[in-house]
């Protein structure tokens, strides 16, 4: 009886143990504060990337000594289509040509040798043949032209002085190269120098302008072919303040690529009004003295006098308003008589000439 009891008090002071550790438990952990579940990221499944495709692919070809190149170097599309190619010539020049899809050349693009100074850019129509514009520099690199095609099939070239900012000229050409008409600047690239236009298949005029812009002489020359020469012809009217002619002056003559031999002809001065003839000269075939010299008044002549080869006076007569002679003098070459002429009557002009581009305008 007595052990049954004792292990009947047993088990309940046992049981009685478990649920004030199991409470003790409970009022433990209640105190703090509920901490939510974790949580788990899902796995990463983020595909890493290829590397990107070349935008243009790179190749080059060196070529034979007889080619006059180095190499060629392509630049093509993964698929193939040309883009880009560049000629690296032995004298060290480099040719960079650009292509549309289709194969024609849209750019073309040339180097000076060795320096890598851009030359020229030449931009082509869809034809890839047909220029629509292009660009030329200098050595140094200055702008030295432009060209382009205008809508009327004409070509504008734009001209630049050395430091490749300043105008010098502005001129339009047919598609055949044949000139047409042109603007040309002094040394400013603003003031107007002169301007010139192509009247006929063989005559071109001239004016030129003082610094207020008014046009004091014009030129107008004529060009014959005649096998190894031309046959040179020009006239050159110099002008007065008030824009009436002063005189007139007529050159002619042969030139060629070896040689030029153009002669003063002939002179004629006018009155105030610019119209009225008041003296002829004619010169020599030399065109080193006055061979005959006619005075008119009123635009009727008066005198004729003429000169021997050295220039002396050998004649003179005198004319009526009929144009009867009245009277007649013969002079010795002792007397050494001259015709009176201005120097600038028969200043050569010619070498003032926009046409010509020489080296020294483009300062």
């Amino acid at each position: 009886m007595t052990s049954k009891h004792n292990s009947s008090r047993l088990t309940l002071r046992s049981f009685l143990g478990v649920i004030l550790v199991a409470g003790l438990a409970f009022i433990l952990t209640g105190c703090k504060d509920e901490e939510p579940a974790a949580t788990q990221n899902p796995p990463n499944t983020t595909v890493p990337t290829q590397p990107a495709a070349p935008a243009l692919i790179r190749t080059v070809k060196l070529m034979p000594p007889e080619s006059g190149e180095n190499q060629r170097i392509f630049k093509k599309t993964p698929d193939g289509t040309l883009v880009e190619m560049t000629i690296d010539y032995r004298d060290g020049r480099l040719e960079t040509f650009t292509f549309r899809p289709d194969g024609s050349v849209s750019v073309k693009q040339e180097f000076y040798p060795y320096t890598g100074v851009l030359k020229s850019t030449i931009e082509y129509a869809a034809d890839g043949v047909t220029v629509t514009s292009e660009r030329l520099n200098r050595g140094t690199g200055t702008l030295e032209l432009s060209r382009k095609l205008l809508a009327d099939g004409t070509s504008e070239t734009t001209r630049y002085r050395v430091d490749g900012k300043r105008l010098h000229s502005v001129t339009h050409y047919q598609a055949d190269g044949t000139f047409v008409d042109g603007t040309f600047y002094r040394q400013d690239g603003t003031t107007l120098w002169a301007t010139a236009k192509r009247l006929n298949a063989s005559e071109t005029e001239v004016k030129f302008y003082n610094a207020a812009g008014a046009v004091e002489k014009i030129r107008v020359s004529k060009t014959t072919s005649g096998g190894y020469s031309n046959t040179v012809e020009y006239s050159i009217t110099v002008l007065r303040a008030d824009s009436t002619a002063a005189y007139k002056q007529s050159w002619s003559g042969y030139q060629s690529s070896y040689y030029r031999s153009i002669s003063l002809k002939t002179v004629d001065e006018y009155e105030a009004d610019g119209k009225t003839l008041k003296r002829k000269l004619t010169f020599n075939y030399s065109g080193s003295s006055v061979s005959e010299a006619v005075v008119y008044e009123n635009g009727v002549k008066k005198t004729v006098r003429t000169y021997r080869w050295d220039g002396t006076l050998e004649t003179e007569k005198t004319y009526d308003a009929n144009g009867g002679v009245t009277a007649t003098v013969s002079h010795t070459s002792q007397e050494n008589l001259r015709e009176t002429v201005a120097a600038e009557l028969i200043a050569d002009q010619s070498n003032d000439d926009p046409l010509a581009f020489k080296p020294g305008d483009f300062q």
